[in-house]
């Protein structure tokens, strides 16, 4: 029987015990920190470090729990900027020229010739607009001062439509820039005749026989129309670097069209992809997610991308367009959903994969040494002083290139409490133990009161 005056709470302190031990574990947050390696320095200076796979698979979705900490472990203001270049957009001018004088040559081959009018600008590239479909077409451009002899711009260029296999076609040719007044286009073997694709077969006693009609069908060309690319604006585009992506075997389904691929989180933003067949073409939906617990059946995840991947290896014709662009995005896992084929499942790898260049840039004396700490459970707000280095970086300052060392070394979280205040898994045991305590408690009142 308990005695009189003695609450139920202090027979069991032992039970508050191990709830405050769960409490000053789940507190015990821990964080990885790796020094910042860069040149020695003569002066104050901006120093920019960018971002490891390291960083990227270990820290928060929205990178708050990144610091840069100097020798006695205290927090120095830094930014954190995705890396850009400026880049000029290119765009085409059409180019007038004077009505073509045709010539047909005794090789079959079809001569055209143009001459730019007076005060006109020499082109660096024309477009030919034929309405025949199913061809191959060889041609070579030749340009010429006003009273000059020709030279060879272009030889060998190909023209090209293969809506037999694929839907494809190609009919531009483009050359460096020149001062050029006349140009002549010879397109070869335009006269010739072509096979038709019907053909007859007949069996019989002698064997099987197949004949095949040709007919006759000249390269046509309703108009070859000259342009020049122009540099239009000069813009901001990012910086990006390669990142290690891996094909996951075990999760990819090659005969159903589903490729998954694992990242560490990095900020990617496009897929270069390889195939070894000659003749690919095929649709895709490319999905992000972080991880497979969120793999339904009918939910490969997050839609980021579709369009058409192609590669053409057919004889003298050579083109791919296997690249996937995306909007910047952090996952572990990216699903590729392709349309498949009729005989046999395509094999497709990553060649390469590109993201984001994200760097920290903060002020930097000769006398201390700083790391980079991140994967701590707390999110940090950023320091006032940060604004000063996007002032300095506003006005023309050009931080050092530095990069991140060996490791990471694991450290205690200088924060404990923050961490343990986000930490969803502390939290959850905190209320189970809490919940017990309360229990017992009510068992304990409920005996006393008998």
């Amino acid at each position: 029987m308990s005695q009189p005056g003695v609450r139920p709470w202090r027979r069991h302190t032992w039970i508050a015990g191990l709830w405050l031990a769960a409490c000053t574990a789940g507190a015990a947050s821990t964080a990885c920190r790796v020094p910042i390696l860069y040149p020695p320095l003569a002066r104050e200076e901006l120093v920019a470090a960018a971002l490891t796979s390291n960083v990227f698979a270990r820290s928060r979705d929205d990178l708050a729990d990144l610091r840069v900490l100097n020798d006695a472990g205290q927090p120095v203001p830094f930014v954190l900027e995705n890396q850009e270049t400026r880049e000029q957009t290119l765009a085409r001018r059409d180019c007038p020229m004077s009505t073509p004088q045709a010539r047909e040559r005794d090789d079959q081959a079809l001569e055209l010739a143009f001459a730019l009018p007076t005060n006109g600008v020499s082109p660096t590239g024309l477009t030919v607009d034929t309405p025949l479909r199913n061809f191959r077409q060889r041609v070579r451009v030749e340009g010429a001062a006003d009273a000059g002899a020709w030279q060879v711009l272009a030889d060998g260029a190909m023209l090209y439509d293969l809506a037999r296999f694929v839907d494809v076609r190609q009919c531009d040719v483009s050359w460096a820039p020149n001062a050029c007044r006349r140009f002549r286009v010879t397109f070869f073997d335009a006269t010739r005749d072509r096979p038709d694709d019907v053909r007859e077969v007949t069996s019989g006693t002698a064997g099987t026989n197949v004949r095949q009609n040709v007919r006759s069908e000249p390269f046509r060309v309703q108009a070859v129309r000259y342009w020049r690319t122009v540099p239009v604006e000069s813009r901001s585009i990012p910086v990006l670097t390669a990142y290690s992506v891996t094909l996951d075997a075990a999760a990819s389904q090659p005969a159903k069209g589903l490729f998954v691929f694992r990242s560490a989180r990095e900020p990617l933003t496009r897929l270069v992809l390889a195939t070894p067949s000659r003749l690919f073409h095929r649709s895709y939906r490319l999905y992000g997610r972080n991880g497979p617990e969120e793999a339904m059946p009918d939910d490969p995840g997050r839609l980021l991308a579709s369009g058409t991947l192609t590669q053409i290896r057919f004889q003298e014709i050579a083109r791919t367009e296997m690249t996937i662009d995306f909007p910047v995005s952090r996952c572990r896992e990216y699903v590729l959903v392709c349309e498949t084929g009729v005989d046999e499942a395509a094999e497709i790898t990553v060649a390469r994969a590109e993201g984001m260049t994200m760097r920290v840039i903060f002020a930097a004396t000769p006398e201390l040494h700083y790391a980079l700490s991140f994967a701590d459970a707390a999110a940090y707000p950023s320091m006032p002083e940060s604004s000063t280095i996007q002032t300095l970086l506003a006005n023309g300052c050009h931080p050092i290139a530095a990069s991140l060392g060996a490791g990471p070394s694991i450290v205690a979280a200088t924060r404990p409490w923050r961490a343990w205040l986000n930490n969803s898994t502390v939290m959850i045991g905190a209320m189970v133990i809490a919940g017990l305590l309360l229990a017992l408690m009510l068992v304990q009142a409920g005996r006393k009161l008998k």
